[in-house]
């Protein structure tokens, strides 16, 4: 389990999804990320909370925010995530490019656990 990553994207959106539509995602999103790091699905965990009360730029338009928590996240696997999470979002939200955010968040060794172990 070493060096795993335990992934963990959280996708918040102002819309209320057809359950089709927040199921596929999450699926999409699942391959996108352990394809992208090198992981095995079965450490990857993704949450979808819909319809989330939000504002963007003082907005209350349809938005999304992306989170994803890795243990030991390089730095130099960011940017192609943040593409192919951006173009999901893009393709299955509906949503113009400008109302979805992304982040990520390395989380350091000693600060994540799973199944009576901390990594």
């Amino acid at each position: 389990m070493e060096g795993w990553g335990m992934p963990y994207l959280n996708l918040q959106t102002t819309q209320s999804l057809d359950p089709e539509i927040g199921e596929r995602f999450l699926k999409s999103a699942s391959g996108i990320v352990v394809e992208h790091l090198g992981k095995p699905e079965s450490v990857m965990m993704t949450a979808l909370h819909e319809p989330v009360a939000m504002t963007l730029g003082g907005k209350e338009s349809p938005a999304a925010i992306l989170e994803l928590s890795v243990l030991d996240l390089d730095p130099y696997e960011v940017e192609g995530l943040y593409a192919a999470l951006h173009a999901l979002a893009l393709a299955e939200l509906g949503l113009p490019g400008d109302r979805i955010f992304i982040t990520f968040t390395s989380v350091p060794r000693g600060q994540w656990g799973w199944n009576g172990n901390l990594f």
